[in-house]
């Protein structure tokens, strides 16, 4: 009679445990009066797999069909499966089909001589079966206790996480070039952008990889990048990408205002929040294309004229342009660095202003329990010193903003603004403060910068200025500025100004200087 051996080598024998299974299996046969046709084997888990995903288990299976072979071979029985109903199954297929699966560790054969099932083997494969499967379930839990202690120990890192690569120890390093498109996810959702304005802007300034919507709200939503790894049920500390403050705001906007994943309006304004009328009321924005209208209007309809919402747009872009055009001038860049250099020195004055106030609070405490002075002249004392204290705080805050705006401005890598309302929405976090429209001019408020003033056309004007602008190929030749605080000289006469005259600036494109003398090229020239 013709029998078959099966062997399953596990990833922990080695090949003298293989060798020394096929020939125990080989000498069994030989006690039974069996002829081996054929020997299967394979390296495999057979707890983590089933037997249907066994290469040449299923091999096996082909070949007894096709050679009427009724005699299979197995050193014992967790090498079918570790699983209890895998082998319960596999064992009743074979009765059924009238092949006997011969045990040889146990001595036992699933049928007797004349093809009956052995009632003895049927209960101990259950029995054995059972404890195959408990041994297998044991293993898996001390493979997981050893992850588990490894995770906590800040390994067991599969480096499968953007921001993050896998240290020389295994465990997880701060990815410096990923990390800073992180923060800047977390800093556009904060500012309000939603996640398919966050994905455009990545894709239109970052050629690192194609983004796409799910991949960014999985990322805000992970607490990976505040430093708390979740591992089962165990929160485990690593190098945070962006504080946990941030990492909670920004889950609060994203639970609250449900504005993360919402849907895009038809018609996206990128000044929303941004722009204001004279009279301090918000400008809103109405689209009326059934009756040609495209503006910005007062919400408390004051006297303040409407204006053409496209030509608005299109003019602060310009603004911005030529801002970023000018902030690439090292003349420039380098009074940007002596104003942040003059500012951190402000801020280290302030530093010690308020270590030296609160020491003088700490002693005018230990006066009043000596009894050198009484509650009147502490309490005194204490409301000039909370009062400094307050001054101090509200300049230093105003110091930082001012600070990080002006390192914008040389961080700033973008020359053109986008023509995608979404993107150029994003773009104007940075770099934008408010703009203020008033009869004539709207003003902008650039971080960091001067305020620029832009003449507003309306009605004929607006048809003459298109005119021109279609003349001289797009190029708007004037903007005027206004002159205070300005890095760089404006030529405008301040008194035909205060006489109420406002005369055109010409936009300057380029400060060159040689043998001290400064000239300039001029954007019309």
């Amino acid at each position: 009679m013709k029998a078959v051996i099966y062997a399953r080598v596990s990833s922990t024998d080695d090949s003298q445990s293989f060798d020394r299974q096929i020939d125990d299996l080989k000498r069994w046969a030989q006690y039974l009066k069996l002829d081996i046709s054929a020997i299967f084997a394979e390296k495999i888990s057979g707890f983590r797999k089933g037997l249907d995903e066994r290469i040449e288990f299923n091999k096996m299976l082909d070949y007894i069909q096709d050679n009427n072979i009724k005699h299979i071979m197995v050193s014992e029985l967790s090498r079918l499966s570790r699983r209890y109903i895998d082998i319960v199954n596999f064992i009743d297929d074979c009765t059924k089909k009238g092949i006997a699966i011969h045990i040889q560790k146990e001595g036992l054969s699933t049928l007797n001589e004349n093809g009956v099932e052995n009632p003895t083997v049927q209960m101990m494969t259950g029995m054995l079966s059972s404890m195959a499967q408990q041994e297998s379930i044991s293993l898996s839990h001390r493979i997981k206790s050893g992850k588990q202690f490894a995770a906590s120990q800040g390994g067991c890192f599969s480096a499968k996480i953007y921001g993050y690569d896998k240290g020389s120890d295994g465990k997880p390093v701060i990815n410096e070039g990923e990390s800073i498109l992180v923060k800047k996810m977390f800093e556009l959702l904060l500012n309000g952008v939603g996640v398919r304005t966050i994905v455009n802007y990545l894709n239109e300034n970052y050629e690192t990889k194609e983004w796409k919507t799910g991949s960014v709200h999985s990322i805000v939503r992970n607490s990976f990048y505040c430093g708390k790894r979740k591992y089962n049920d165990s929160i485990i500390k690593v190098p945070a990408i962006v504080d946990e403050e941030t990492f909670n705001a920004a889950q609060k906007f994203i639970d609250e205002r449900k504005r993360f994943a919402g849907r895009i309006g038809v018609h996206v304004n990128p000044f929303a929040s941004f722009i204001k009328c004279k009279c301090g009321a918000t400008m809103n924005q109405i689209i009326i294309k059934s009756n040609n209208i495209n503006i910005y209007r007062c919400s408390k309809k004051c006297d303040t004229k409407s204006v053409n919402r496209p030509f608005l747009i299109q003019e602060v872009r310009n603004v911005l342009e030529s801002n970023a055009s000018l902030s690439k001038d090292e003349l420039v860049r380098s009074d940007l660095k002596q104003k942040i250099d003059t500012n951190n020195a402000n801020l280290t004055t302030h530093l010690k202003r308020k270590r030296a106030l609160k020491i003088m609070s700490e002693k005018n405490y230990e006066r009043l329990l000596s009894s050198k002075i009484d509650d009147v002249k502490y309490d005194a004392f204490e409301r000039k010193f909370e009062y400094e204290l307050s001054q101090i705080e509200i300049d230093m805050k105003d110091l930082y903003e001012t600070n990080r705006a002006l390192q914008n401005s040389l961080d700033n890598e973008i020359i053109h603004y986008s023509d995608n309302h979404d993107i150029f929405k994003s773009q104007l976090l940075k770099i934008l403060e408010w703009i203020e429209i008033g009869d004539d001019f709207a003003v902008v408020k650039i971080k960091g910068w001067a305020k620029a003033m832009i003449p507003i056309y309306r009605g004929h004007q607006l048809f003459a200025y298109k005119k021109s602008l279609k003349e001289n190929n797009g190029q708007n030749k004037y903007t005027t500025l206004d002159w205070d605080n300005l890095p760089f000289e404006d030529h405008a006469d301040t008194e035909e100004l205060n006489e109420g005259v406002y005369p055109k600036v010409r936009r300057i494109k380029k400060i060159i200087r040689e043998n001290g003398v400064k000239t300039y090229q001029y954007w019309d020239e």
